[in-house]
């Protein structure tokens, strides 16, 4: 009897661990998931994401990086072949200026190391050629993480609350974007997530690399006199690393606020973004100040930059003495 009690006991106090354990276990994932449900801790964390078992809805969003799936070309044609290399995607350059064609889906690593060996207009369009697929491919990352951003916007409204997932990708461009956390919210983002008019990268492309001559745009691929911060010009691994520094360069820092209030103004009454007002507000771009900028709305007038203001890509919805701290 005796031992029998004692048997009982026994079990009875094993049942009790068990229960205290899995009682225990089962309060620890509570806390954990809501704590990540509610962005206390990193969605990272999980592979289950408990916002899916409380019918909350969560966006499926891009990568942050604005030329993440483009494939580079190493195979770098000569200057005078990147005529044929459009034909080959159905389009010409005064297609494009017209409307007609838009923008093809090849992307150079590098410069063509002859371009020097070109003179007027030849030179300048074996240029244009090899930046516009760049540029367009930037503005419409940018644009993909704008529509992103305005629908999260638009479901904190709906529905008063973001997943995690969703909190921590807003977290990412906070960061590249350097935006103050005393301002982090969409509205502030929306202003700096914003493209850049295609002639007004151009015109700042060609006076900072002489129409891709320069060695920093040769050697360097550096195209917009980016310096760090010890005044040392930076050298970029290709082009589309160049052309998103630059994009990222004019959202984000404080120099560029002018401009970035400028196209905030043109967006909130629903205007085109005008270039040449744009560029009044990068005279911090350049020692030279308002020259440097008169220098820009020239090149673009000279070379009729506007033309391709209105393009898409085709899959989609020695340089000056001054330089630039990224």
């Amino acid at each position: 009897m005796n031992i029998m009690t004692k048997n009982a006991k026994g079990s009875c106090m094993r049942v009790k661990g068990i229960y205290f354990w899995y009682t225990s276990l089962v309060g620890c994932l509570v806390f954990l998931y809501g704590a990540t449900f509610m962005g206390i801790l990193p969605t990272g964390l999980w592979k289950f994401n408990p916002a899916g078992l409380l019918g909350v809805t969560e966006t499926k969003l891009p990568s942050r990086s604005l030329m993440s799936e483009v494939a580079l070309s190493y195979k770098i044609p000569a200057a005078n072949q990147l005529d044929a290399l459009f034909a080959t995607h159905s389009t010409s350059l005064s297609q494009i200026r017209l409307g007609e064609r838009n923008i093809p889906k090849f992307y150079l690593a590098r410069l063509p190391r002859d371009l020097d060996t070109l003179s007027g207009t030849p030179k300048k369009e074996a240029f244009l050629q090899a930046l516009l697929p760049l540029i367009s491919k930037a503005n419409q990352g940018i644009l993909n993480l704008r529509s992103h951003l305005i629908s999260l916007q638009e479901k904190e409204v709906k529905e008063g609350r973001l997943t995690a997932y969703e909190m921590d990708w807003l977290e990412g461009l906070y960061q590249d974007y350097r935006v103050s956390p005393k301002q982090r919210n969409i509205k502030t983002l929306l202003a700096r997530v914003d493209v850049i008019p295609v002639s007004l990268t151009l015109a700042q492309a060609i006076i900072e690399s002489g129409w891709g001559t320069s060695g920093l745009a040769q050697k360097s691929n550096s195209l917009f006199g980016h310096t760090n911060g010890q005044n040392e010009m930076i050298a970029y691994d290709d082009l589309s690393s160049t052309v998103e520094a630059y994009v990222t360069n004019l959202n984000r820092h404080a120099a560029y606020q002018g401009f970035r209030n400028k196209r905030l103004a043109m967006r909130e009454k629903s205007k085109t973004l005008d270039p040449y007002l744009l560029a009044d507000g990068l005279s911090r771009y350049s020692e030279r100040g308002m020259a440097y900028v008169r220098d820009i709305k020239k090149i673009i007038q000279a070379n009729q930059l506007t033309q391709f203001d209105h393009i898409t890509h085709s899959s989609e919805r020695d340089v000056s003495s001054s330089h630039r701290t990224v």
